[in-house]
């Protein structure tokens, strides 16, 4: 079952599905928060999310506490 975050599931060809509720904020937030920990800063990995699925926005809370978690741990 769910845990708020959404369902992830590895399919055959190796890529990655994550599914929340709507597929707008949740889903795109732990994509990016993935991208980041690659070595890609914040926007890139914002950028790279937007370019690739349509409708991927983050609200303004959640966009404030990603960035506040990219700036704590520094990953640039």
């Amino acid at each position: 079952p769910s845990r708020g975050l959404g369902d992830v599931y590895k399919r055959q060809d190796n890529n990655i599905l994550i599914h929340c509720k709507e597929g707008v904020g949740r889903s795109s937030l732990i994509i990016i928060a993935y991208l980041i920990t690659t070595g890609l800063d914040l926007f890139e990995s914002m950028e790279i999310v937007k370019l690739n699925r349509w409708g991927a926005n983050l609200n303004n809370i959640q966009f404030q506490k990603l960035k506040k978690w990219y700036e704590l741990y520094k990953f640039s």
